[in-house]
């Protein structure tokens, strides 16, 4: 075969290579970046620099940058060679103060938070204010840093102090104590990403009650050790952001009454869409600690659940839920949304026996699409053994 055909044979196979395998991606450009830095948004699309072109689905940037949670709207598109990545955005507002008062029976309650969730434009949370009544105080303080795989390592810290009468329930609602104290918890962890899915953290935790008037129960100090493994992996379909995340927790330490703490904690969480305004969510909790006061022991909160009171403490709770929630209302700036569903919990009760209750509930939850704010909901739920309604509410951070 002389030069020419070889020449020729060499040219058909590389073009036949190009169109088989598309271009590399070099580059990544944004526009309609305001508040948020740039050098940030790279580090969390560097994952796809490297990638071919033809073999990208750019759904899957789009449902990253959707995580973020920063963007009310996102536009994605390869240049004309696919050898960049062209994102244009529009910026939710990510500043938001929360000003509240109320006034009851009880007396009078106001207080302010103010809370950034894209701090120095890096999608840090910085939260920090009080409440304030004549018979409650608390401030807090939280600083958190996000972590980027293989560009940086996260980190979270949270600091309160709250002067209040804690309240102890049974499973009847009955309360059997009152304890006027004083509550101090200091936190630390640092985070960082394995893989795009998989995420560990190790953090160091702090939790005192200060009781001045003594009587049965007496002041605690709780130090322990806490680490944790987590994989998550979330989907945008246009109407929700999916998640699926596995997560365990551990705790180890010791506390002033002598004694040597530990807990675990397993938590599963699966949202699937049946149809694009329905999804099915199903979630799972395991809850087991030993020697801890019970002022420190688990809540209703920390298993997901709403099915108990929530002045309930236990060392140990199994708790499941399965709901399905539809979208029946999506505007520019929200999406409105309702559940129904079925809970049930296994715990062990205040009196040393098992306690097994479930019931069905649901509610609603507000989607804020121009503001960077987690879900709002408020549902209801019906204890069916032991027969009474109970109530929960979220405006989306835990305090």
């Amino acid at each position: 075969m002389d030069m020419k055909w070889k020449n020729l044979l060499c040219f058909a196979a590389a073009a036949l290579a190009s169109y088989a395998f598309g271009a590399e991606i070099t580059s990544v450009r944004f526009s309609g970046l305001k508040r948020t830095r740039e050098s940030y948004m790279q580090k969390v699309l560097a994952q796809f620099v490297g990638a071919d072109s033809d073999a990208l689905d750019l759904g899957e940037v789009e449902t990253v940058l959707r995580s973020e949670g920063l963007f009310s709207e996102i536009a994605v598109s390869f240049s004309e060679d696919g050898a960049t990545i062209h994102v244009a955005v529009t910026e939710k507002w990510s500043f938001i103060p929360l000003p509240f008062c109320s006034y009851t029976n009880d007396g009078f309650m106001g207080g302010l938070i103010l809370m950034d969730n894209n701090a120095f434009g890096q999608k840090n949370t910085l939260m920090v204010g009080g409440v304030f009544s004549s018979s409650y105080l608390t401030a807090m303080l939280r600083l958190q840093r996000p972590s980027i795989y293989q560009k940086q390592i996260g980190y979270s810290s949270f600091l309160s102090y709250n002067k209040k009468t804690v309240k102890l329930d049974d499973l009847d609602e009955h309360t059997f104590a009152e304890i006027k104290s004083h509550k101090l918890n200091a936190e630390f962890a640092l985070e960082k990403k394995l893989s795009p899915f998989f995420t560990v953290s190790l953090g160091t935790k702090y939790a005192g009650f200060v009781i001045p008037d003594g009587g049965s129960f007496s002041s605690v100090h709780q130090w322990t050790a806490n680490p944790a493994i987590k994989y998550a992996e979330v989907d945008w379909n246009g109407w929700f952001l999916s998640e699926k995340y596995v997560e365990a927790k551990a705790e180890a330490g010791g506390s002033t009454e002598k004694t040597f703490v530990m807990g675990i904690l397993l938590h599963g969480f699966f949202q699937q869409p049946i149809v694009p305004r329905v999804r099915l969510c199903l979630d799972a909790s395991l809850s087991l600690e030993s020697h801890k006061n019970i002022l420190l022991q688990q809540t209703r909160q920390n298993v997901s659940n709403t099915l108990i009171p929530s002045n309930f403490h236990s060392p140990a709770m199994a708790a499941a839920d399965c709901t399905v929630e539809a979208a029946i209302l999506k505007a520019k700036i929200l999406i409105l949304s309702f559940y129904a569903g079925y809970q049930a919990i296994v715990a062990d009760d205040c009196d040393g026996g098992i306690d097994f209750s479930h019931g069905p509930g649901g509610g609603l939850k507000l989607y804020l699409q121009k503001i960077n704010f987690p879900a709002c909901s408020l549902g209801v739920y019906y204890n069916v053994p032991h027969a009474y309604i109970q109530f929960g509410a979220s405006i989306g951070v835990s305090f």
